[in-house]
Parts: C-alpha cells; sequence; structure tokens
C-alpha cells in the first residue's frame, strides 16, 4: 500500500517532508501504486531531499484529484430568504460562499488517490480539508437550504446514501484514510430537512442498515448503548507522526523483561493507542477530554467511554426513521423503530441521568460516571427531545 500503511508513508511523514502530514495522503499518485513502490526501493529514505524528488516524479499536487465543481443551477446571486437588518450582511457572505466551496471528483485514475468519488457536488470546510465531511454537513444542508440550494443539498445527502450502499456506514470523510470510523450520525436528520418523499422512500432502508452498524459494530459494554469506535489500531495516515509519538508516551517497558516481551508489549500498546485516537475522530471532539483518564492524550480511553451525545444521536435517528416508516405507510416498521427508540430512551436516562447534577452524563464501561466536569455534551438529550426523567425541569435549567 502506497497511503494507508507501509515504507513510503513511514518514510514521508516520519521526514517531516510537509509540515502537515494530511498533504502527502491528499496526493494523487502519477503512477501505479506498484510502479511507486518499485522505484521507492532505490530511495533512501534517510534524505530528505531525495525523498522529496521521489515524491515530484511520482505524486500529483495535493488536492488534484477533485476540482471546483460547475455553478450550481439553484443558485442565485442574491440571498433569496428576508433576514433582519442585523444579518444581512452576515447572510450574504455565506451565500457567497457556496459556490467557492463546492467540488467535483475527477473520474481519472481512482486507483491512484484517496478520494472516494461523489455521484453529486459536495462542499468542503476548504484550506488543508479538501474533502467532505460527514457531521459537519448536517449544517452544510442546513445551510444551503437557507440559500435556496435544494438540490445541491440532496445531491450530498445522495452521496452519504451511496456510501451506505458501498460500505454499511458513512465514513468520517470522503477520503480512504477515513474508512473503518465514521461520525456522529446525522443522516436521518439531514434526510428530514429537505422533507422529499421519494428521497425518504431511497434513504430509509438505508438509513436502517446504517443504525444496525451502529447498534452492532459500536455496541458498548453496556447492553443496548453505543459507544464510539475504529474497526482499525495503526496510525491515521493523515496524522501518522502524531500519532506515532503519542503511542510512544503512552508505552512504559517493564525493566525487568527480556527485549522480545518489550517489542510485544510496545506493538500491542500502540495499537491500542492507535484505535483510541481514531475513535476520538469518529466522535467529531478530537480531541476532548472526555476522552481521557489522565492529563494528556496518551491517556485516551475513548472505547471505554459510553457517551450521551452519540446515544441522543441514535435515539433521535431511531425516532425520525420511525416516521420515515410510517410515512410511507409501513407500520409494522414504524412501529419497531419507535419501541427501539422508547428503550433507548429509558437506558438512557436510567444509566445517564445524575439526580444530584441534574443532568446526563457520559459514563465508563463498568456504569460509573466517566469525569466530574460538566461538558455540552451533557445535554444532547434536550436536542433531542428527551426531557429530565425527574421532571425536574427547574432544577436542569439551574444547573445549566
Amino acid at each position: 500500500d502506497v497511503f494507508l500503511r507501509g515504507p513510503i508513508l513511514d518514510a514521508v511523514q516520519r521526514s517531516r517532508v510537509y509540515g502537515d502530514g494530511k498533504a502527502f495522503v491528499d496526493m494523487p499518485l502519477k503512477v501505479a501504486p506498484g510502479q511507486a513502490l518499485s522505484a521507492f526501493r532505490s530511495v533512501y529514505a534517510g534524505d530528505k531531499d531525495e525523498l522529496r524528488q521521489f515524491i515530484e516524479a511520482h505524486f500529483c499536487a495535493a488536492g488534484s484529484d477533485l476540482m471546483r465543481a460547475p455553478l450550481p443551477k439553484d443558485w442565485t446571486p442574491e440571498f433569496p430568504q428576508r433576514v433582519d437588518a442585523d444579518h444581512v450582511e452576515l447572510m450574504a457572505a455565506i451565500h457567497a460562499m457556496w459556490p467557492k466551496l463546492l467540488r467535483v471528483s475527477r473520474d481519472d485514475f481512482p486507483e491512484r488517490r484517496t478520494l472516494i468519488a461523489r455521484r453529486f457536488p459536495f462542499v468542503v470546510p476548504g484550506g488543508r480539508f479538501r474533502e467532505g465531511y460527514y457531521w459537519d454537513s448536517y449544517w452544510i444542508v442546513k445551510g444551503l437550504l437557507r440559500s435556496g440550494l435544494k438540490e445541491t443539498a440532496r445531491g450530498i445527502v445522495r452521496n452519504f446514501l451511496d456510501d451506505v450502499r458501498n460500505f454499511g456506514y458513512v465514513p468520517n470523510g470522503n477520503r480512504t484514510y477515513y474508512a473503518g470510523r465514521s461520525q456522529p450520525p446525522l443522516l436521518a436528520e439531514m434526510v428530514s430537512l429537505l422533507d422529499d418523499d421519494a428521497l425518504t422512500a431511497e434513504a430509509a432502508p438505508l438509513i436502517e442498515i446504517e443504525l444496525s452498524w451502529w447498534s452492532g459494530r459500536r455496541a458498548s459494554a453496556i447492553k443496548g448503548l453505543a459507544r464510539y469506535g475504529s474497526d482499525m489500531s495503526e496510525p491515521r495516515p493523515e496524522s501518522y507522526l502524531e500519532d506515532v509519538a503519542t503511542a510512544a508516551r503512552a508505552f512504559t517497558p517493564n525493566p525487568e523483561a527480556d527485549l522480545r516481551s518489550i517489542l510485544k508489549e510496545r506493538t500491542e500498546a500502540g495499537a491500542t493507542i492507535y484505535g483510541e485516537i481514531r475513535a476520538a475522530a469518529e466522535s467529531g471532539w478530537d480531541f476532548s477530554s472526555r476522552w481521557l483518564k489522565g492529563d494528556g492524550l496518551e491517556t485516551i480511553r475513548t472505547r471505554d467511554v459510553v457517551p450521551v451525545d452519540l446515544n441522543a444521536f441514535l435515539y433521535k435517528a431511531e425516532r425520525r426513521l420511525a416516521a420515515f416508516y410510517a410515512r410511507l405507510g409501513q407500520q409494522d416498521d414504524a412501529a419497531r423503530f419507535a419501541e427501539k427508540a422508547r428503550t433507548r430512551r429509558d437506558l438512557m436516562n436510567a444509566t445517564f441521568w445524575d439526580p444530584a447534577r441534574k443532568r446526563w452524563r457520559d459514563v465508563l464501561k463498568d456504569g460509573t460516571y466517566a469525569s466530574l466536569g460538566p461538558s455540552l455534551s451533557d445535554y444532547a438529550p434536550l436536542w433531542a427531545a428527551i426531557g429530565p426523567p425527574d421532571g425536574d425541569v427547574d432544577g436542569l435549567i439551574e444547573n445549566l
């Protein structure tokens, strides 16, 4: 492999040929992967100039695997809605940004790049973030709809439906190095925003597949609740050197162990840390003290935490899917997901609600609270229309 693991990735990232490790993995190959690997055998990996010459000979510029999208047919130069005087300038500026941030995939040589191709144009954050991201797109879709760009918003959602068809879930972003992890599951919310019968019919069975992935692949030690995770235990290619350094800080060798045992323990400890880092990236909170046992990133334990917000997202998605199935006349499926949502809500309240502090709180896999400090994520159930189980709204508000 060239971009996800292997000698080229290791040498380029360890040598810091580029200040940002993401730059290299966003560079499409000029040649077939096997040809690049063969040519690399004659390169001295310790010479940064030689590495740079090799890259220039065998790789294209970062981001050249996509290009700016044509001006959307549903875009108009003027912001189409009336806004109060205090927000006219802001809304006009946001509206003008959409054509600048819309991208389309290039069709040439898909095996030579990390970009996951899209059927429809998508919005990128800009700068070093040259691809689309899952949960970011929820707010992007809301903004596009305010700008009257309904067809553009629909295309972004249909790209995510393609992801579920191809992967069984929506990856973190449309790069191969983001596969193996997702982001907070907001696809059902995006479909709901569009309020389109045909899209709802297309999306409902795929959202069910996505929810099944979360319930299965991300099941926590507390039955019925989910946690963030990762299907891979390697350094993230886009942050390779940073992850290797974190893993090194996390490992303390046993002074009485032999070399073979030390190397084995270091490899296992590294794999654990890499999985925890990737799980934090899946959460969208990368990085937060929510996932740490101590003060440094090397104490990360994301997969030990059963988070309030993820389960609130899943509860709301189950409620949305129940409504979609009812809209489609599939009453048995609607009842099934309504019951799933009720079960999750009750379990969330029984597990997360802290009656003394009047808020929901993340717990560890043994059911104890993860930390004392409050977090905005503690209140995600309110966004999902879940009230305090003891009915003490005033107490909750007082403790905000």
